[in-house]
């Protein structure tokens, strides 16, 4: 089976515009979140298990999920601009 590409440019313009803006705000959840326990004083066993999950499994997964958003925007601009070149 082969690669067939179909696309709307608008709705692949709107696509990889959103990927690109969520891709902005998740980096920006990630680092004011990690801010906020850097400069915050909190200590117990809960705090511990937050932040041990925050840095072993939170913030790897929204630096994870931020990347595929770009990679997927950019991606996205290629495909049209690849289709769009291919019509001219």
């Amino acid at each position: 089976m082969s690669d067939v590409l179909i696309m709307n440019k608008a709705h692949m313009d709107t696509l990889m515009q959103r990927f690109r803006q969520k891709s902005e705000q998740v980096e920006q959840l990630r680092n004011e979140i990690t801010q906020l326990l850097a400069g915050t004083t909190w200590d117990g066993a809960r705090a511990r298990r937050f932040r041990s999950e925050w840095e072993g499994t939170f913030a790897p997964s929204l630096a994870r999920l931020e990347a595929a958003l770009t990679e997927n925007a950019n991606f996205l601009n290629q495909e049209r601009t690849n289709a769009v070149s291919a019509m001219d």
